[in-house]
């Protein structure tokens, strides 16, 4: 995941004359900061998100009938394990979600441009039905 956001921000460096500090607050919007777990910062990159696209995401997931039927599985996987319930399901289940997410927002219209920063805390809000507030 962090692979790519960096040869990102390493290929747009270079095209550009972008100063230390820029790259520095480029970096901390597609990487981790120190001491950040994976999940901690795709659920602060989940919550950068305007309500908006976060409650059209959530009704995405919600709408689809393949996802519904996957809610008791993802439940299970969360409560067995909250902190890393994602690991055993991204290489299939997880690549097809985050596919299926890219119906409703490209990679390029997110602002890390990666679906892999977004998609595990989008399935959490999904599966507790969340739905946010101004």
């Amino acid at each position: 995941m962090f692979k790519n956001a960096l040869r990102a921000v390493v290929k747009w460096v270079r095209r550009t004359s972008t100063s230390p500090s820029e790259i520095e607050q480029i970096a901390d919007e597609v990487l981790p900061r120190k001491g950040e777990s994976t999940r901690a910062f795709t659920h602060r990159k989940w919550m950068e998100l305007p309500i908006g696209q976060r409650n059209r995401i959530i009704k995405y997931l919600r709408d689809d009938p393949d996802f519904m039927k996957d809610v008791p599985m993802i439940r299970k996987a969360m409560a067995d394990d909250p902190e890393g319930w994602l690991a055993q399901y991204h290489m299939h289940w997880g690549m097809g979600i985050r596919n299926y997410l890219r119906g409703i927002y490209r990679d390029t219209e997110l602002p890390t441009g990666n679906w892999d920063d977004y998609y595990g805390p989008a399935v959490e809000a999904a599966v507790r039905n969340e739905h946010y507030v101004t």
